[in-house]
């Protein structure tokens, strides 16, 4: 229950940091593609993470972890290359 606890409060500021990057004005190319990045992970991250649940143990929770941190860090690269 604890760590159930600190994983949904590490997703949460997770969350937020995402939240916060994708709302960082930028040109408009550069906007489509990172809003493109992140329609498209928010989409597979649930639908992987809705079929490990069903697996025991930590497993959903790491997996879910790892999928939020992988498009903070496209979005945060996208926002250094992208001009």
């Amino acid at each position: 229950m604890i760590l159930q606890q600190c994983d949904d409060e590490a997703d949460d500021a997770l969350s937020k940091n995402i939240d916060t990057l994708l709302a960082k004005p930028r040109s408009a190319p550069c906007a489509a593609l990172v809003r493109k990045y992140a329609d498209g992970s928010t989409q597979l991250a649930n639908s992987v993470v809705t079929e490990a649940d069903s697996q025991p143990g930590r497993f959903s929770a790491q997996l879910k972890m790892n999928l939020l941190q992988q498009p903070y860090e496209a979005i945060k690269l996208i926002d250094e290359m992208c001009k």
